[in-house]
């Protein structure tokens, strides 16, 4: 469920470990994450159907830690699933994959984060929307300062560069000579 919260809302790795079960509306969907990065709040909405998932596994918590606070409790039920925790699961959980042998890099939590944002860019070009539109929206949804620190997720990641080269009109037109050029 964790992972699952990186990747489908684009939570930074404290903002999930940190929920507390009473920052979590279930009828609405929305999860409340507080004094996040920069001191700020803001409210992230669960997709459709990481609601349902979200109650089943509020319901197993409250059935094996029923005292604890945490929506992610530790080993310490008084106290939140640590951070290393997340990174060493996370990471046996990579492990497990068959390709894993394949990467130079294991990723980590936070990757899911940065697909998050991917996955979102590319899905709105897809759909032929103006990016440029939505994206303060996502940079206020992630909880950054600005579109520019949601658009540096972007950039890093190379499955952005198939949708770019779909969906650019513009580099050949504006620096043509450099295409005919590398054709001699």
């Amino acid at each position: 469920m964790l992972f699952r919260l990186y990747y489908c809302c684009g939570l930074r790795l404290s903002e999930a470990r940190l929920l507390k079960k009473d920052n979590v509306d279930f009828n609405k969907g929305i999860l409340t994450i507080l004094n996040s990065k920069g001191h700020k709040d803001r409210l992230v909405y669960l997709p459709a159907d990481g609601r349902q998932l979200m109650a089943d596994y509020l319901r197993y918590i409250e059935k094996s830690l029923p005292n604890s606070p945490w929506l992610f409790p530790g080993q310490d039920r008084s106290k939140p699933l640590s951070g290393p925790a997340i990174q060493h699961r996370f990471k046996d959980c990579w492990n497990s994959l068959p390709f894993a042998g394949n990467t130079d890099k294991c990723p980590t939590p936070h990757c899911l984060r940065h697909a998050f944002v991917v996955e979102r860019m590319n899905d709105w070009m897809r759909q032929g929307l103006d990016l440029q539109e939505l994206l303060p929206y996502l940079s206020k949804y992630l909880g950054h300062k600005s579109p520019s620190e949601t658009f540096y997720y972007y950039h890093l990641v190379i499955n952005a560069f198939t949708v770019i080269r779909e969906k650019d009109m513009v580099s050949g037109r504006v620096i043509p000579e450099v295409l005919d050029y590398e054709e001699f």
